[in-house]
């Protein structure tokens, strides 16, 4: 328990509440709703499977469900520029981006819940995943994170550039 106490001490609470809790819930959920149990091991196995499974959804719910929903006008972003200024100067806007990202992270979760309810209960598709889920899961890992450091790169350099005239 011990461990788990430090672990958790490790952690932000941007990625306790947008990793380790949707990551939680839908682990849970995923065990009395579509029947599959991926969080059967120690504590702390636990504790790590399900921040993973939180950060995995986070990436799917940045790169895939936000610029669905902007793509079709369901949200509409301030331009970066903007965000940038308007968060030196009320701090508040980055506790309501968080927030956003919370949702955003439950909006997937729920998403995720769908698309594995819909597998178990298509046949074809249910065999061909449990037969090669560790190719799958590798693959899709691996596009995903490649995507969230390409993303994480352009967000840094656009933090960079908006804040180039403070340094003049």
């Amino acid at each position: 328990m011990e461990i788990v106490t430090k672990l958790l001490d490790k952690l932000s609470s941007y990625q306790i509440l947008n990793y380790l809790i949707p990551g939680s819930v839908f682990c849970v959920l995923l065990k009395h709703l579509v029947g599959y149990d991926i969080v059967h091991f120690s504590l702390v196995e636990n504790v790590i499977i399900c921040y993973f499974v939180g950060m995995v959804n986070s990436r799917l719910g940045s790169l895939i469900l936000y610029p669905i929903l902007k793509k079709t006008k369901f949200i509409k972003e301030a331009e970066y520029l903007d965000f940038v200024t308007a968060e030196k100067k009320d701090s508040k806007v980055t506790i309501l981006s968080d927030i956003n990202n919370v949702f955003r992270s439950f909006a997937n979760v729920m998403l995720l819940l769908l698309c594995s309810l819909g597998i178990k209960n298509i046949d074809c598709i249910s065999s061909f995943v449990v037969g090669n889920i560790n190719w799958i899961a590798i693959i899709s890992l691996l596009i995903l994170f490649l995507f969230s450091v390409r993303k994480q790169t352009k967000f840094v350099r656009n933090r960079v550039e908006a804040n180039k005239d403070d340094v003049k």
